[in-house]
């Protein structure tokens, strides 16, 4: 930018800067250079990257500005739309806006409010030209039929030959009143009127098709209150000159009829101005106009009509540029006056983002590639992604799905044609062997190195840990190796023990420990089912010593599916634990607290009332009264239906939704059955008492692992956690609906006899604490009445090896391995 301009064109006119001009514009077209990008030529868009992709034109349609200025830096080229050929025009393709809650593109502008267009026009006919556009916006799926809005000359006469005035088409529609519109939540906008501007009564005062050089505005503002501006001046509108006159909803002349507005936008539930029976969007309440689409073209020297470009009036154009706010009259005319210069030439080109939802996936899986970029075209080769393509269409902040067969980097290359290339790259691994019904979340073994001596825990590849509570540190989940047979295997482990706190009065003063990884893609929204699957293992850990006493290990565990921010480590972890379904894994301190001394299962079925859980599952009641054991594979499929509200009955009769999601839990023991623990639980999901500003949304869209918190009496026996004394491994995410396979299927990948004897190749799942053995067994003959054990083998990692070295030389043998 440069440096700040000031000018005081009038005594009546206020001081206004050129910092101050140029809050809010989002797109600038200084006309001054055309761009080839791919098979199309553009004129850039030095602030929001709307290209202008020009229609037979190109570099020759660009000739010396001769506009009128008191800054001659805001003049350079201009663009000649000379007619000449056919239709010249240059124009927008919209990338959609949502009539519900507003977001989407900024063009088409008609669609806006509290905005501003400026753009300056000579028109070089001298005569004839009836009913011709140099501006049109309007719906790029309906023709004619859609709405549609025109500058342009009369319809009547002679056109320019007689009339030299400005003149508009703002049409809704078919141009007649319609009824409501069904949009396509289900919910209902408000029937408009039918209004609108006819070419032959709405037009402006002055003439500015009159040959020489015009600056034109159009603010529109909160309440769709049009104002036209020519050089910098408000037009009078059609009255002045003794034509219909309008007035607008300020008491001032207008150009048309007041544009109606409607605020009853609502849904088919209760409506109330104030209060809806939904949350937003499905309760939302906002100004709504009929006329306003999702998707438009935007052009300057023609228009879309009839499903072609037609072409407009013979003109020079320069500068044009769009606000998102309402210009004041003092600011219009520092822009005619000052024109827009310092917008730099070469427009920042930057890539804020780009990254695969997963750093990992299953050989075959399709990822998901999301980016941001600023700067670049969003027409042919602005944004152009190795192994995938072209995907400007797709906007400068938007994804695309990819199916990965193999390790590949992928590099996302953003283009302007006026700045330097810039490029940033995602590289995404595979696992082969994983069931193509499932999704890999994360096995920790592919991409995370191993952290065990990190103080801040797991963090990257979509995974993140807290950092601190509302007291202090605390331990934190870390990615470690446990090495077992031959090979090794990568687990999610908290980092190391509980230890005394010499600054606490309760002395072991543990702070629980809380990691998540995001699901990105993979989201569970509103009414999907989808099963995740988990690995664990437990060990028990030596005691620890406080004054002499023993102080047994505690556990606290909690894995789960949550949408909540997870701020800080959850002192209340408990069943239902108010953060969505989840599974306890739990001991009471060696038998300190309820003499029991056993691992347990914990959960709970929330009722959503005063009364809390209405239902409570223990794994020590319910399956084994030994309770879970260690040193044993634990696999554990837990089935979610993202259920957004549950109705409930209260104790005092009254009735209320909450925001919940139903869940059911297997559990298989390494070479047990697969049990099913309970089903149809309900999972709180109103956490706000633990964090007011983390409410719950209708998503489940982060994995989470914690370790709750202890606080131990000083001098007394109580609880802390061994290092590694539990180990969690394996998320995968079912594709659709429910799951109850293994994702990683057991497979022989590679059998060779050689001289030494039989090598046996296999997928496999990584040992935790040597606990995932496979049997090896051998025949002579399939008639054979038994199988031979060999070995019982423990896992090497992704895949292990067996070797049979007692095979004859020659003869025959048949292998089959078991597994749990």
């Amino acid at each position: 930018m440069s440096a700040t301009l000031a000018v005081l064109a009038g005594a009546a006119q206020a001081q206004v800067t050129y910092q101050q001009v140029t809050n809010g514009l989002v797109d600038y077209y200084p006309l001054d250079i055309v761009v080839t990008n791919g098979t199309t030529i553009t004129t850039p868009d030095y602030i929001g990257g709307r290209d202008m992709i020009l229609n037979n034109m190109n570099s020759g349609n660009l000739v010396a500005a001769t506009r009128p200025t008191l800054n001659a830096a805001s003049t350079n080229a201009c663009l000649n739309f000379s007619q000449v050929g056919g239709p010249t025009l240059i124009y927008y393709a919209s990338k959609g806006q949502n009539a519900v809650d507003g977001s989407g593109d900024f063009l088409p502008f008609c669609n806006q409010l509290n905005a501003s267009m400026s753009f300056w026009v000579k028109v070089t006919a001298s005569g004839g030209y009836n009913d011709t556009r140099f501006f049109g916006e309007c719906d790029n799926s309906s023709g004619q039929s859609g709405p549609i809005w025109l500058w342009g000359s009369s319809s009547g006469g002679n056109g320019i030959s007689t009339d030299q005035h400005m003149h508009f088409l703002f049409r809704e529609n078919s141009g007649g009143a319609v009824p409501f519109e069904t949009l396509v939540d289900g919910t209902y906008q408000a029937p408009f009127e039918g209004y609108y501007w006819v070419q032959g009564n709405s037009f402006t005062a002055a003439n500015p098709l009159d040959g020489s050089w015009h600056m034109l505005t159009m603010t529109i503002d909160t309440n769709r209150v049009i104002d036209i501006y020519v050089d910098g001046v408000r037009d009078a509108g059609p009255g002045s000159t003794g034509a219909t006159a309008y007035t607008d909803a300020n008491g001032n002349p207008n150009w048309g009829p007041d544009v109606p507005l409607t605020n009853t936008y609502y849904t088919t539930n209760m409506y109330s101005a104030t209060i809806s029976s939904n949350p937003p969007p499905n309760g939302y309440v906002r100004w709504m106009w009929n006329a306003t689409f999702k998707t438009g073209n935007t052009a300057f020297g023609g228009f879309k009509r009839n499903a072609a470009f037609n072409g407009g009036i013979p003109t020079l154009m320069d500068d044009i540029a769009f606000w998102k706010r309402k210009l004041n009259s003092n600011e219009i005319m520092f822009v005619y006056t000052n024109g827009l210069p310092g917008i730099q030439i070469n427009r920042p080109l930057e890539i804020k983002s780009f990254a695969a939802d997963f750093p990992e996936v299953g050989a075959g899986d399709t990822v998901r590639l999301s980016w941001s970029v600023t700067g670049a075209n969003t027409n042919s080769g602005g944004l152009v992604i190795s192994g995938v393509g072209d995907v400007s269409q797709l906007g400068l902040t938007a994804s695309t799905n990819f199916k990965v067969t193999a390790n590949q980097t992928f590099t996302l290359t953003a283009h302007n044609g006026v700045a330097p290339d810039v490029s940033a790259s995602a590289s995404i691994k595979t696992f082969d062997g994983v069931d193509s019904n499932w999704h890999l979340i994360q096995r920790f073994d592919g991409v995370f190195a191993d952290t065990s001596s990190s103080p801040t825990g797991i963090s990257g590849n979509g995974w993140t840990s807290d950092v601190s509570d509302y007291r202090g540190q605390f331990e934190q989940w870390n990615v470690v190796t446990l090495n077992s047979g031959n090979g090794s295997n990568k687990v999610l482990t908290p980092r190391n023990g509980y230890t005394a706190d010499v600054n606490s009065i309760t002395g072991f003063d543990s702070r629980g420990a809380t990691a998540y990884g995001a699901l990105n893609g993979l989201t569970l929204s509103p009414g999907q089912m989808r099963t995740l699957f988990f690995r664990f293992s437990l060990q028990e850990a030596p005691a620890g010593n406080l004054n002499g006493t023993p102080v047994f290990s505690d556990m606290d565990f909690n894995v789960g599916v949550t949408d909540s921010g997870l701020i800080g480590p959850f002192q209340s972890l408990v069943y239902p634990a108010n953060v969505g379904p989840q599974l306890k894994v739990y001991r009471s301190s060696g038998g300190n607290f309820d003499g029991s001394g056993l691992f347990n299962v914990y959960a709970g079925d929330f009722s959503g009332t005063s009364a809390g859980t209405t239902n409570s599952f223990s794994y020590t009641t319910a399956v084994d009264p030994a309770g879970l054991q260690t040193n044993v594979n634990y696999y554990v499929w837990m089935d979610i239906s993202n259920d957004n509200t549950h109705l409930v009955v209260n104790s005092d009769g009254t009735s209320n939704t909450v925001n919940m999601a139903v869940y059911s839990v297997w559990m298989q023991k390494q070479g047990g059955v697969r049990t099913n623990l309970f089903s149809g639980y309900h999972a709180d999901r109103d956490y706000a008492t633990f964090n007011v500003q983390d409410i719950p949304t209708p998503f489940l869209d982060k994995v989470f692992v914690d370790i709750g918190d202890e606080d131990i009496t000083t001098g007394t026996a109580g609880a802390y956690i061994g290092t590694n004394m539990i180990a969690v491994d394996d998320f995968y995410l079912s594709k659709a609906g429910f799951n109850s396979s293994i994702p990683r299927l057991f497979d022989i990948t590679a059998v060779a006899k050689n001289p030494s004897g039989v090598t046996i190749k296999w997928d496999s799942l990584g040992s935790m604490y040597g606990t995932n053995t496979y049997t090896i067994q051998r025949k002579s003959a399939l008639t054979d009445a038994t199988w031979t054990t060999l070995a019982k083998v423990p896992s090497d990692g992704d895949s292990t090896t067996y070797t049979d070295a007692t095979v004859q030389s020659g003869s025959a043998a048949y292998y089959r391995i078991n597994w749990p």
